[in-house]
């Protein structure tokens, strides 16, 4: 073998070099045997597919849940749903994070039993139902009730109950299994796509936040409303609603006194509307009267219009809107917008001037933007139809939307009832005496409001007419308005400041509470 010295390697050149190199090569691979050369290709293979793959994993590892909620959206197409229904479930499914919430069931421990479902029905069969074989709207679902667990009696068997809450009905909408009980509204059948619209406009109206704080707090809960039994969604802590559903259901309520809205093309307006019962009152007793339910703030909203399309027939839902009732008139100092508190434990009572003593952790501090009634009306109806009746309990807004008609939009509406506030609105609140004295005035001229209203002893002689058409009576606010209303008025009217407050400077001013406690207010 010829020996090369290294100098003599150092002067190849670079060709020669090369040369030496696969020739050294071609000796190693060809030494190798067939079966290693299949192993180093293979190996090779490998290393490169890695090189090429691996920046591409590397990119998908910062959303580490994104393929499952691919899978899951691709797969989640509900029968009867267009596209744009079904991206409403998805959007619902990923926001409320259903599955992790729909899978914390009820839960049974005992020897022999445990069971995954359970219906309303097992909590409480309602009282005009108290049939052995009534399945309530669950009927033809294979959930096992409490008689199919064979329990014997040396069994150890509790319920962990979990209640049905919106945000869980919201789930159940979207597609969700629901895995613990089920709700009477009908959301696997007809209250499906109104409650999937409902997201849509919730989503585009309210914070996030809000949204997700009133779906857990609301529950589903039985009342009677005018005779019929209905289901209604509101904070499961809320002690106004039963105060107010008993006074509606009373014969003497304004409710029951609307013979203008008898027939059709006739139109009620409900400003403060709240959580609905009113709307819905009339809805049952006034059939085929078309109904506007106005609400500010965007948690009664929301409950507000899971009522409607859980408890009134599809084809006779009333309009939900979300907003405030105001002035138009800028140049006349009108606010555009307010604060108010929204208080889960009574919802009746949102309104600008909460007590602070009153407030809760719990509460929700709102700003609402104000329109004209007119601009709402225009945005809620296809075609222009006159107001029949007006319903005003919106614990203060009558200060803003009364004195903010034109006389024609006033004289246009020929009953107006409800509620005056004055007298509840503690004094750094008020607005001015001048605006009370044109609100006042105009709403006395009504028989309905100035038969219970102490602001309207301010104009004993006030002629009032009575209701449909404002067909005149010769009587005046003294003659209809409830017996010793007015003793001691003129003491009542000093102490709550009736002509004595020069501006708006308290009422326009933007926050949603008083500065005077409880136990200094002086109640009407």
């Amino acid at each position: 073998m010829v020996q090369i010295s290294s100098a003599s390697r150092g002067r190849d050149s670079w060709e020669e070099k090369v040369k030496r190199w696969k020739k050294q090569g071609q000796r190693v691979w060809l030494g190798l045997g067939r079966e290693n050369q299949l192993l180093v290709m293979g190996v090779g293979t490998i290393i490169a597919l890695m090189i090429l793959i691996l920046p591409l994993w590397m990119a998908a590892l910062p959303d580490a849940n994104k393929a499952a909620r691919s899978k899951h959206k691709h797969s989640m197409k509900l029968p009867g749903l267009n596209p744009a229904e079904n991206s409403l479930a998805y959007d619902i499914f990923t926001t409320l994070d259903c599955d992790s919430l729909m899978n914390k069931a009820s839960t049974g421990t005992g020897t022999d039993a445990t069971p995954t479902h359970r219906r309303l029905d097992d909590v409480y069969i309602p009282p005009n139902q108290k049939d052995p074989d009534y399945k309530g709207l669950n009927e033809g679902l294979d959930f096992p009730m409490m008689d199919d667990l064979n329990l014997g009696a040396g069994d150890n068997f509790e319920w962990s109950y979990d209640p049905v809450t919106a945000r869980k009905l919201f789930c159940m909408a979207a597609g969700s299994e629901p895995v613990t009980t089920m709700p009477h509204c009908d959301v696997l059948g007809s209250a499906r796509k109104p409650i999937l619209d409902l997201w849509s406009d919730a989503r585009s109206q309210m914070q996030l936040a809000n949204i997700l704080k009133t779906l857990d707090l609301a529950t589903e809960i039985e009342h009677t409303v005018e005779g019929s039994l209905v289901f209604l969604w509101a904070p499961s802590n809320d002690e106004g609603i039963t105060y107010v559903i008993d006074q509606l259901n009373l014969p003497e309520t304004a409710v029951h006194k609307l013979n203008e809205l008898d027939g059709q093309d006739k139109l009620f307006v409900d400003v403060g509307s709240n959580l609905g019962l009113t709307s819905m009152a009339i809805k049952l007793l006034y059939k085929g009267t078309k109904v506007i339910a106005i609400e500010p703030a965007g948690p009664s909203w929301i409950l507000q219009s899971l009522n409607f399309v859980c408890n009134l027939p599809p084809e006779d839902q009333p309009i939900s809107i979300m907003s405030g009732v105001g002035g138009a008139h800028k140049q006349a100092g009108d606010v555009t917008m307010q604060k108010v508190m929204w208080r889960p434990q009574a919802t009746s009572s949102t309104r600008p001037w909460t007590s602070k003593s009153e407030h809760l952790d719990s509460d929700i501090e709102l700003v609402i933007r104000l329109k004209p009634l007119h601009s709402i009306l225009r945005e809620a109806l296809d075609e222009d139809m006159p107001v029949t009746v007006l319903n005003l309990d919106c614990q203060g807004c009558e200060y803003n939307l009364i004195p903010s008609l034109s006389e024609k939009e006033f004289d246009d509406i020929p009953t107006i009832i409800g509620n005056v506030h004055w007298g509840y609105i503690p004094a750094d609140k008020l607005p001015s005496s001048k605006r009370a004295k044109s609100t006042h005035e105009r709403l006395c001229q009504h028989k309905l409001i100035a038969m219970g209203t102490r602001e309207c002893c301010a104009f004993p002689n006030l002629k009032v007419h009575n209701g449909f058409k404002k067909s005149a009576i010769p009587k005046t606010v003294s003659d209809v308005i409830q017996d010793g209303l007015c003793d001691s008025f003129s003491s009542w009217a000093e102490t709550k400041s009736l002509y004595t407050v020069d501006d708006d400077g308290g009422w326009v001013e933007l926050t949603s509470m008083s500065e005077i406690e409880d136990s200094e207010m002086v109640v009407n």
